[in-house]
């Protein structure tokens, strides 16, 4: 059984994927075996969550986009003495949750 976060990060990708993809709800649903009523019912609750607080961060912010050898990009964010190198891909939900984890 999949956790109440596993459930909430597959509704936010799912949610964000549809927004985003010019389709109508029932031809999204449908391309992904979706009922459209439980899509409705997350995009409500996702929508009414307070955005996530991110931590203002100091004395200075380098942001980089780099390409490594691989050719999967990545975002390097830098403060101070500090480097987190973040994939491309990482889960939005998660970056979030460590940011306010740091802080």
């Amino acid at each position: 059984m999949a956790s109440v976060l596993e459930k909430r990060r597959f509704w936010a990708r799912d949610v964000a994927r549809f927004d985003g993809c010019g389709l109508t709800r029932r031809e999204y649903c449908d391309r992904h075996d979706l009922v459209p009523a439980t899509l409705d019912y997350w995009r409500r609750r996702l929508r009414a969550e307070p955005a996530p607080a991110f931590v203002p961060l100091q004395p200075r912010v380098e942001v980089t986009r780099d390409i490594s050898a691989t050719a999967a990009a990545s975002l390097e964010l830098s403060v101070g003495n500090a480097r987190l190198i973040i994939p491309s891909g990482v889960d939005a939900i998660w970056l979030a949750s460590l940011l306010q984890a740091l802080r």
